[in-house]
């Protein structure tokens, strides 16, 4: 199980369109599917749970539960080059993790990004929208450091994500 999950942890999972976050694998999807054999939806939803107390600061202001459902609304911070200089973009995301059976399904999506120069833009991407700092009127990458870095955003989650679901922690 370990070595499956290595392997997916080392690619992108998700690739950024101008239309939002796609599976990698098969870009018609919007989400993409971990599998843990053996595991049970209720096991999957303690660990899942577990990596959000884990991984922020204040869990309780980020996470919503309902159902066998997780979602995560977080920001993350990321350096970008822009004109001639770098400058920082809040990226505001939601995830929402589902588990049913030995499955988890992981949705990521930009709710909206910030950049920390006011001046620079604020982006929205919901609803098919464009980003505009990202992409031309033609959907295509214009801004290659920014997109690699939002891009990062969903994968950095999913690998810190599945690392701490398939890791045997015995203390």
């Amino acid at each position: 199980m370990l070595a499956a999950m290595s392997c997916l942890a080392g690619h992108a999972q998700f690739v950024l369109t101008p239309d939002g976050f796609r599976a990698a694998a098969d870009t018609t999807k919007t989400f993409i599917v971990m599998t843990i054999p053996g595991s049970t939806p209720e096991a999957n939803f303690a660990k899942a749970k577990e990596f959000i107390v884990t991984s922020y600061v204040s869990p309780k202001d980020v996470l919503s539960e309902t159902g066998t459902m997780l979602t995560i609304n977080g920001t993350k911070g990321v350096v970008c080059k822009v004109a001639m200089g770098s400058s920082e973009l809040r990226v505001m995301y939601s995830s929402t993790l589902t588990c049913r059976d030995d499955r988890i399904r992981i949705d990521f999506h930009i709710a909206r990004m910030n950049w920390d120069n006011a001046a620079l833009t604020e982006l929205f991407l919901s609803g098919g929208s464009r980003l505009n700092c990202i992409y031309d009127n033609r959907g295509r990458i214009a801004h290659k450091d920014v997109h690699e870095k939002v891009q990062g955003v969903a994968n950095d989650f999913v690998t810190d994500f599945q690392n701490y679901m398939t890791t045997e922690e015995d203390w």
